[in-house]
């Protein structure tokens, strides 16, 4: 329940997703879950595609509602085409990994390149973890990997900075520096990536280690 009202607020706060239907989002956090679920579909009916994008979310995590990814997917794809950059990149990761859909990889760069030229952080950084798994070519491209890594970190996407961290720490498409490496994984952290927050304190330890046999 927490967690719907931090959402709310945030959505409301930033406006991120556009006219969001107050009235359904004020059901959903009192549970009123067939009432919101009506608003919701009405208003992305009336063309609301922060409605439909919303709607995607519910049926693709299943909470309140029972999960459906077919039906999460036509949301999502409505509100992709509506402008909901969010809902392009969703739907990518449901292509990239076969989530209620055949798996295509094409389908799923195509969104993701959407979403990320129109400012969508986490797009930037998955369309760089595509590259550097080598699912776009037959090979690892670790520099355009890197790119898209800054585009993400430079939208504040946590585990953007986190995966340019990584690369530029291992010198992988780049020249190695672990200090830059190191500062980006605690960008990471400031962004809230846990994993980020591990890494650089294991390092920072370390260089503590180390400092003492100086």
């Amino acid at each position: 329940m927490q967690r719907f009202l931090v959402y709310f607020i945030l959505c409301h706060v930033f406006g991120s997703l556009g006219a969001i239907d107050t009235k359904a989002m004020q059901h959903l956090i009192k549970g009123n879950i067939k009432q919101a679920l009506y608003l919701f579909n009405k208003s992305c009916e009336s063309g609301d595609y922060a409605a439909c994008y919303e709607l995607g979310v519910l049926y693709s995590k299943g909470e309140k509602v029972q999960k459906d990814h077919h039906k999460s997917m036509n949301y999502y794809e409505n509100a992709c085409n509506g402008g909901i950059f969010s809902a392009c990149n969703n739907l990518g990761v449901m292509f990239s990994e076969g989530t209620g859909v055949r798996q295509d990889y094409l389908r799923s760069l195509e969104l993701y390149d959407k979403a990320c030229h129109n400012g969508n952080a986490d797009a930037c950084n998955n369309l760089g973890v595509m590259f550097e798994n080598g699912y776009v070519s037959e090979k690892r491209d670790y520099v355009q990997a890197g790119l898209y890594y800054t585009d993400a970190c430079m939208g504040k996407s946590a585990k953007g900075c986190y995966n340019l961290g990584f690369l530029v720490f291992h010198g992988k498409g780049t020249k190695r520096d672990m200090e830059v490496g190191m500062e980006y994984f605690g960008l990471s952290c400031d962004f809230g990536f846990q994993e980020g927050c591990n890494r650089y304190k294991e390092l920072t330890l370390k260089q503590l280690a180390l400092s003492r046999y100086r």
